[in-house]
């Protein structure tokens, strides 16, 4: 799996890369999971900063595991930056199904950006072993 393609199924969008090679000033920092060097938040500022000829930009590390770090790359994709699209979140949050079922669906379309009836259509859908657990962790 490449840097952060892991979150966009269409890969980078070449005009918001375009609008960030343009505007004025040092790019914000990108976010990379130490462990594996892999970009968590940022690939679109990191083409940018390639285009500009930048042979540098700033880095944030996180420490963290391959799903912590997962979970980081759909908030700060649903919080701020080029956002994700529908399907693209409706993905992460079936991968969240997956790997924490005992989420309730609130908490996971919180993460996702997705309502909580999204959630729960996914879960239905979802082929999860683990999909119908009747305890189920809230927001609180």
């Amino acid at each position: 799996m490449g840097p952060a393609d892991f979150l966009r199924t269409a890969g980078q969008d070449q005009d918001h890369v375009r609008t960030l090679v343009d505007l004025d000033g040092q790019l914000p920092p990108i976010i990379v999971h130490r462990q594996s060097m892999r970009v968590i938040d940022g690939m679109h500022r990191l083409a940018a900063a390639k285009l500009r000829g930048q042979r540098k930009i700033d880095v944030v590390f996180f420490d963290g595991s391959d799903f912590d770090a997962f979970i980081l790359a759909v908030r700060a994709n649903v919080d701020h930056g080029f956002p994700l699209s529908r399907a693209d979140r409706v993905a992460a949050a079936v991968r969240i199904v997956r790997e924490r079922p005992h989420l309730s669906d609130a908490a996971i379309g919180e993460i996702a950006g997705v309502s909580g009836k999204t959630v729960a259509a996914a879960r239905r859908r979802s082929s999860s072993e683990n999909a119908g657990l009747n305890a189920r962790t809230g927001r609180d």
